[in-house]
């Protein structure tokens, strides 16, 4: 296997779970770069994964805007409001598969890393921040998880 299935041919995927098993070993392939230019220059690793996770973004954004995917009936593009159109394999093709649309969460734990890294392993969050950040967190998930509910 040669991690490249989902850049050549996505929608022709032989085991149609193995396009991860691509984008996981193209971002460990690739997080050395990172992980030494943050080990060298420590401004420079925090601007490269702050960077990495804004380019992703807004690769995402634009593919979703340049194609005029509207995943959810509320992010529709261009398209007036009760007009939803179903991207079906678009979607897939354009930004599920591809490891520049799937990247940030490496980025982001390569920022966590960093804050461990500079703070120490004994890094303690005080009950109050810690107790808003579960709260926060169990909120957004719940909303994200229903959000499609009808």
């Amino acid at each position: 296997i040669m991690y490249v299935q989902n850049l050549v041919k996505p929608s022709h995927l032989c085991m149609g779970w193995s396009w991860y098993l691509a984008d996981d070993m193209q971002y460990y392939i690739l997080s050395p770069f990172f992980l030494i230019a943050y080990w060298k220059n420590r401004y420079l690793g925090w601007a490269l994964a702050v960077a990495g996770v804004l380019i992703c973004m807004a690769t995402n954004l634009g593919i979703a805007m340049g194609n005029d995917l509207q995943e959810f009936a509320g992010f529709e593009f261009g398209a007036e409001l009760g007009n939803y159109i179903r991207p079906e394999g678009k979607y897939g093709t354009l930004i599920y598969l591809p490891p520049w649309t799937r990247v940030s969460p490496y980025f982001i734990g390569f920022i966590c890393a960093f804050i461990l890294l500079e703070r120490g392993i004994t890094f303690r969050v005080p009950p109050v921040i810690r107790g808003v950040v579960y709260v926060t967190s169990f909120v957004s998930m719940f909303i994200l998880s229903f959000i499609t509910w009808t």
